[in-house]
């Protein structure tokens, strides 16, 4: 192997041992999360701590690739579905 095939699979470990720590440090977490973050859809997270909460995947992704563009070590996760109001048929019950 080439010196730079052995860089990219380090990288690569590196950037999978982040996307990891990061997964468990959410799934540790979530409901603290879900409490400060009530209003939000998705969280950015680097070395196991919460960078910022955002509305979309989108602004997530820009964000996390903004702040950390020499690296890109880090991850999105997605707090919780937001409710959808389906308007008056979403409140109504159905009786037989």
């Amino acid at each position: 192997m080439t010196k730079e095939t052995l860089e990219n699979i380090n990288k690569t470990d590196e950037l999978r041992k982040e996307v990891d720590d990061n997964f468990d440090f959410f799934q540790k977490n979530i409901e603290d999360i879900k409490k400060k973050y009530q209003n939000k859809k998705f969280v950015l997270i680097r070395e196991k701590k919460v960078i910022a909460a955002l509305d979309t995947l989108e602004d997530a992704e820009t964000m996390g690739n903004y702040i950390f563009e020499k690296d890109k070590k880090f991850s999105i996760q997605e707090i919780y579905p937001l409710p959808t109001d389906l308007g008056y048929q979403s409140h109504a019950l159905f009786f037989r």
